[in-house]
């Protein structure tokens, strides 16, 4: 896995760079075919990648309903759930990159580029809906929240998907999900855009 910082990953959208290892395998040397032991691990990281991003569409797709277009609450209710879903993921990783990766840390590092969320926001790892659906302060009511809180939730998303782009060893593998997680970025952001322009409910 790429030892990359926090300030590292917070460029771009799905940056091209090199990859990295996978789960503790050194990438492979331009030119040099990977080991055995790198497919073996890429393949695997390609299957749990594969039921990752079914998962994502199929939250994004549940995103588009219309009931969802008018509801602010369920809206923010599917993009936790994606967004929790990321970061699960992210815990099958090896143990160190997984504490460098927990949300609560990364919040914590780069609080001056979030504008909603906060450290307070995480609860065992997770977001938890009922911090941003408070039934007395109704705080998804406030036209500013859910564009805030929805483009915090995209930068983690881009964030954990750029890091598992750089998990594969072979750079065919890497440029592939770069591919395909980028579509599906691109997909939720046409999707989210189209929330806002809805009523708040």
């Amino acid at each position: 896995m790429a030892q990359a910082s926090v300030s590292e990953m917070h460029h771009t959208i799905l940056p091209a760079n090199a990859p990295g290892a996978a789960h503790g395998q050194p990438p492979a040397a331009p030119g040099e075919k990977p080991s055995a032991a790198m497919h073996e691990q890429d393949s695997a990281l390609e299957y749990e990648s594969m039921v990752l991003l079914s998962k994502l569409e199929q939250l994004t797709i549940r995103l588009s309903d219309k009931m969802v277009h008018i509801s602010k609450t369920l809206a923010t209710k599917y993009l936790i759930e994606m967004t929790n879903l990321i970061i699960e993921f992210s815990e099958q990783l090896p143990t160190a990159k997984a504490q460098k990766l927990a949300l609560s840390i990364l919040l914590t590092q780069d609080v001056q580029n979030y504008a909603f969320l906060r450290p307070q926001h995480v609860h065992d790892g997770r977001l938890v809906l009922e911090d941003f659906a408070d039934t007395h302060q109704d705080v998804l009511r406030a036209p500013v929240t859910f564009p805030a809180l929805s483009k915090d939730m995209q930068r983690v998303i881009n964030i954990y998907l750029s890091v598992f782009v750089s998990s594969f060893a072979s750079p065919r593998m890497s440029e592939q999900w770069r591919t395909l997680f980028k579509g599906f970025y691109v997909s939720l952001t046409k999707t989210i855009r189209a929330i806002q322009g809805g009523a708040s409910v």
